[in-house]
């Protein structure tokens, strides 16, 4: 079953349940994979249903962090449960372990000696991560690792 056939099922299960916010929630993330499947003329592969929820899992992140800054709990508090609803679709995330791991690999493969090697090195870590970690644990993980 494909992420989009995922939410449309819960988008169903929610409607029958009556759970309003939920229901907002997951319309907001099948207009995403649409929009996305509109601008392609096609239908979406799954790599591409996760790189559009990857990207709003981002989007919420970054609402969230702005709504805390701001003192707004009441905002805060329905970005996590959007967030964590989000993340129910994506692959489970990578340990900050598995991270590291990979990016050992790659530090040895490309040879690199220092912080200016990042770029080359998150060039080559990204393609495996995608959708399984956030962008930013990844560059702090590698950051870390090119320091040290």
């Amino acid at each position: 079953m494909t992420i989009s056939e995922r939410i449309e099922s819960d988008i169903k299960e929610a409607m029958k349940a009556r759970e309003s916010e939920k229901l907002t929630y997951l319309r907001n993330f099948k207009s995403a994979l649409k929009y996305k499947e509109i601008d392609k003329h096609d239908k979406l592969t799954e790599e591409e249903e996760i790189q559009v929820l990857s990207f709003a899992v981002k989007q919420l992140r970054d609402s969230l962090e702005q709504a805390q800054n701001a003192g707004r709990e009441d905002h805060a508090s329905k970005t996590v449960a959007e967030l964590e609803l989000a993340l129910t679709y994506l692959p489970e995330q990578m340990s900050e372990e598995e991270i590291e791991k990979i990016a050992r690999e790659v530090i040895a493969e490309v040879d690199a000696k220092g912080p200016s090697d990042m770029g080359i090195v998150m060039k080559g870590i990204m393609p495996e991560v995608k959708g399984k970690a956030d962008g930013s644990a990844v560059k702090a993980v590698v950051m870390r690792l090119l320091k040290g």
